[in-house]
């Protein structure tokens, strides 16, 4: 199962997502695409699936609360995101919480959180071909998944709500101190 939580717009390149997945069909018969939220793209990408012929390897979930979205990312294998147009991604870090490897591209905020070949892979953007690639060899490879949801855990952990606040709570602390320095001198 690989799962996708986001806009259905434009920006997000879901056609990349459903080529590539017609690619891995072709490997891999029984992959599931779980497709989790609601957007304006929402009909092109359902003909999409539909002339790829899709039909019984795509999911819409339709939008999920905070709780839902922790179970399918549970009951997935790997997290796949297309957009070259993340400022933050936090439903890559979400994802990357919840333990699953990452297939997205190497744009924007997301070689950020995404190590390539620690923590997923990244590729070119709208290349839909080494996307399929990626995907096929982690879907083939439950060690490698395994370790790379490790690892990408680590890393969403540095963006908790604790780690933020005790870095926010370091620097608060460091500037209090400078000025009682500057005036105590």
């Amino acid at each position: 199962v690989i799962s996708f939580a986001g806009r259905f717009n434009p920006e997000k390149r879901g056609e990349v997502i459903l080529r590539a997945l017609a690619l891995v069909r072709n490997k891999i018969p029984d992959v599931v695409l779980a497709l989790a939220g609601a957007g304006i793209e929402e009909a092109h990408w359902r003909e999409l699936i539909n002339d790829l012929g899709l039909g019984s390897n795509v999911v819409f979930t339709g939008v999920l609360s905070k709780p839902d979205l922790a179970k399918l990312f549970q009951a997935s294998d790997l997290f796949v995101i297309a957009s070259p147009a993340e400022t933050q991604s936090m439903v890559t870090l979400q994802a990357m919480a919840c333990g699953l490897p990452v297939v997205g591209v190497n744009a924007r905020a997301l070689p950020d959180y995404v190590a390539d070949g620690e923590t997923g892979y990244l590729v070119d953007v709208d290349d839909h071909v080494a996307m399929a690639e990626r995907l096929i060899e982690l879907l083939e490879n439950p060690d490698l998944r395994q370790s790379f949801g490790l690892t990408g855990r680590q890393v969403a952990e540095k963006y908790s709500a604790e780690a933020v606040g005790r870095e926010w709570e370091e620097t608060y602390e460091k500037v209090i101190n400078n000025y009682k320095n500057k005036f105590s001198a």
